[in-house]
């Protein structure tokens, strides 16, 4: 397979990292209606003390709005400026995926919940954190912005078939 031994572009790296967000929200979103098709008697429970999720859910999906774009930021900031732009961008990659799946654990506990429960809120929750994933989308302005690239590393970025070294 001569896939393995490409080498990497810009362009190839924009494929690269879409293919795993799409992933990402493609198996959160599977899940989802899975869950919601084979469960039955769904119900809105708000206030019931009796049940351990109320609290656990919407506290785990806060932390992770929070926590993902700040974990995020962390491991940009550790990026030297000097760096190539190879490394930023595989950094920009590792950041993403760490930020990915905060956001995908909170909606997977928030969709269990749902299902161990049959409560409509925690899933309610799970469908807005695979919403919220889904604006995570990578584009090429979201990668210049992050990376904050200098006059030529952006130009070598805009080269899309131009190899990275």
């Amino acid at each position: 397979m001569d896939t393995i031994n490409k080498t990497l572009t810009p362009k190839l790296f924009l494929r690269t990292i879409r293919i795993i967000h799409f992933t990402i929200v493609l198996g959160s979103t599977l899940f989802a209606i899975i869950v919601f098709n084979l469960s039955s008697n769904w119900s809105v429970v708000i206030k019931n003390n009796q049940d351990s999720f109320f609290i656990a859910v919407p506290v785990c999906a806060v932390f992770s709005i929070i926590a993902g774009p700040l974990m995020f930021r962390h491991l940009i900031s550790k990026v030297k400026n000097n760096a190539s732009l190879k490394v930023k961008l595989l950094t920009f990659q590792t950041a993403s995926i760490v930020k990915w799946a905060m956001i995908e654990a909170a909606a997977m506990f928030s969709i269990i919940a749902a299902m161990l429960s049959n409560d409509s809120f925690y899933f309610i929750i799970g469908a807005f954190l695979i919403s919220y994933l889904m604006t995570q989308h990578p584009t090429k302005r979201k990668i210049k912005k992050a990376l904050v690239l200098d006059y030529n590393l952006l130009y070598a970025f805009n080269q899309e078939d131009t190899a990275l070294i």
